[in-house]
């Protein structure tokens, strides 16, 4: 029973973490220069570097379609967001580097095929925009990484 605890707790200071990452994209706070990082998809890629499990990660996807979705996100920017976690989930175990490394560049890649699903208009109009935020995604997920790897490390 005792073993059960630890992990329940973990799993709560996830989801508390991923609510004040939800609200904290909504405001001008996380803005550098008028670029704002997609932090849910920051935060859902480098979980996907962390959690084993399918179905922990399923939750937390869930929780990201739920809050998104109650903030007024586009359905189809909603379905874009799911697919890319999926596969980063599931093709993590493909990726070469090391996994902080692998991290970053799944997550700008992320973000570039977030762009291509929603609105490739976009990226052809604003490339600097979305190369600064290709950087600014990648770091912010570099460091939700060093956090959950802190967080869910066995004491």
């Amino acid at each position: 029973m005792k073993a059960v605890v630890p992990g329940f707790i973990r799993f709560f200071l996830l989801g508390a973490l991923f609510f004040a990452v939800a609200a904290l994209q909504q405001t001008p706070l996380v803005a550098a220069f008028g670029i704002k990082p997609n932090l849910v998809l920051a935060f859902l890629v480098a979980l996907a570097f962390v959690v084993r499990r399918g179905a922990a990660y399923a939750v937390f996807l869930l929780f990201a379609v739920a809050v998104l979705l109650r903030q007024g996100t586009p359905v189809l920017a909603v379905l874009a967001l799911c697919l890319i976690a999926l596969a980063t989930f599931f093709c993590k175990r493909i990726v070469p580097w090391q996994t902080r490394l692998a991290a970053v560049v799944c997550a700008s890649s992320a973000t570039v095929f977030f762009y291509l699903i929603t609105g490739a208009s976009f990226v052809l109009a604003h490339p600097g925009v979305v190369g600064a935020e290709l950087v600014y995604t990648g770091v912010m997920s570099w460091l939700g990484l060093l956090l959950f790897e802190r967080i869910l490390r066995k004491t």
